[in-house]
């Protein structure tokens, strides 16, 4: 488990949860200087996850809290348990995958 506000401003690293993550993760998530980021890997995070983030690539495997990606200009965050009403859509538009 992930207490809150894990990862906050990271530029570059890997991660892998095994289990859930609190409030704010992945907050502030920046672009390294190669123009990477930091990756992700969750098993589910609470509410205001990834907000600010401007780089980097996160894959939640469960559930998400309310707000996702407020304030997110850049970066990817990949979703297995969608549920639209908890992203801020001001912000994110979640798109279907592409199979190949």
């Amino acid at each position: 488990m992930a207490g809150n506000t894990f990862a906050y401003g990271a530029r570059g690293g890997r991660a892998y949860v095994a289990g859930a993550a609190g409030n704010r993760f992945g907050v502030c998530l920046r672009k390294n200087h190669e123009g990477g980021g930091p990756r992700l890997v969750v098993e589910g995070v609470a509410a205001n996850a990834f907000q600010y983030m401007t780089g980097g690539v996160a894959l939640v495997l469960g559930p998400t809290g309310f707000n996702l990606g407020a304030g997110m200009t850049g970066g990817r965050v990949y979703l297995l348990d969608h549920d639209p009403a908890m992203l801020n859509s001001d912000y994110v538009a979640a798109t279907p995958a592409r199979r190949r």
